[in-house]
Formats: structure tokens, C-alpha cells, sequence
């Protein structure tokens, strides 16, 4: 909210100002007046909507004239200053950017993806190597894992079948 404060003297205007509205502004005979003249002190304080000052209610469009002898002080509540007030986006310009964003996002995720694997494959072989050094001595093997590859394919060493007897077959009996 601003409020206008026109002082004149007679007919003659002395001082017309535009102030913004806060609680406990002051204007007439006050050190800290941000209007000063003599013969009154009012302070004003937001009220609702409106504006209460020195015991009279000033509303947004209203004029409120006070005599103190030859001064005349006119107040009139004006509506906020249009080039103060925040502006919001419209909604085809805000559409892009969100666009944008999301478009980043997906990268960003894709990257951190790509980047966790990597530290996965690095971590599984660091856990191997810690894994080998806490194994006893005699079973320890550093190094990458390697693929059993025979020398000489004839001198394998022979498998044979095991047939396995299920109590069942045995004929029942208890051991």
C-alpha cells in the first residue's frame, strides 16, 4: 500500500509526497516523521485492508482530509505500486525450462549410472585382493583369477561315474 500526503498551507501546497505504507509510520510533529508539520502527531498502522490513522479508517481509493488551523493535510490511500508487485511466469515460458531441467536430470542420472558401475567393477576386484590376503598362506593366490588350463590333456585325471542308494532301494534296512 502507498499513501499520499499532500500538506498545504491555505491554498498554497507545501510538500506532496508518496510514502509506502508500514506499521508505525509516522507523519506530523515527530522527530521521525516522514512527514512533518506542525500540530498533529499520527501514526499509522495497517488495519485489515485499510489503514488506521490517528483514530480515523482510510481505505484503498478513499480520501481522508484533516485541519490543524491554516494546514490542511489530504491522505489518500493508493493501491501498491504496480512495478513493485512480484510478476509471475506464464506458463509457455515456465514449459521450456522444465523441459530443460528434466532433459539434465536424465544426463546427470545416466552419467552417475555409468560412473557406479565403473566403482562396482573396481570395488569387487579390491574386495578379492582383501579377500586372498586374509586367506591362509598355503590357499593364498594374487593376482587376477586364472582359468585352470591343463598341459597335457591325456594325463587328466580320470573321472568315474558314483551311483548314489537311496535307503528306499536298499530294502529298508535300519542302520
Amino acid at each position: 500500500m502507498r499513501l499520499h500526503v499532500s500538506i498545504a498551507i491555505g491554498e498554497n501546497v507545501v510538500q506532496d509526497e508518496v510514502l509506502d505504507v508500514v506499521d508505525g509510520l509516522r507523519i506530523g510533529e515527530h522527530d521521525d516523521a516522514a512527514v512533518c508539520f506542525p500540530g498533529a502527531d499520527l501514526i499509522a498502522s495497517r488495519h485489515g485492508a485499510g489503514l488506521r490513522i490517528g483514530g480515523h479508517r482510510l481505505i484503498e481509493g478513499e480520501t481522508l482530509r484533516l485541519h490543524y488551523g491554516e494546514i490542511r493535510v489530504t491522505l489518500d490511500l493508493m493501491s501498491p505500486d504496480p512495478s513493485k508487485t512480484p510478476r509471475t511466469i506464464p506458463f509457455d515460458v515456465a514449459m521450456p525450462i522444465l523441459l530443460a531441467g528434466v532433459v539434465l536430470l536424465m544426463l546427470t542420472s545416466q552419467v552417475a549410472q555409468q560412473v557406479l558401475i565403473q566403482k562396482a567393477d573396481t570395488s569387487s576386484q579390491v574386495a578379492r585382493a582383501v579377500e586372498a590376503l586374509l586367506l591362509p598362506p598355503e590357499v593364498r593366490v594374487l593376482g587376477p583369477p586364472q582359468a585352470f588350463v591343463p598341459r597335457d590333456i591325456n594325463r587328466l585325471p580320470q573321472t568315474t561315474s558314483v551311483r548314489y542308494i537311496d535307503d528306499a532301494q536298499r530294502g529298508g534296512q535300519a542302520r
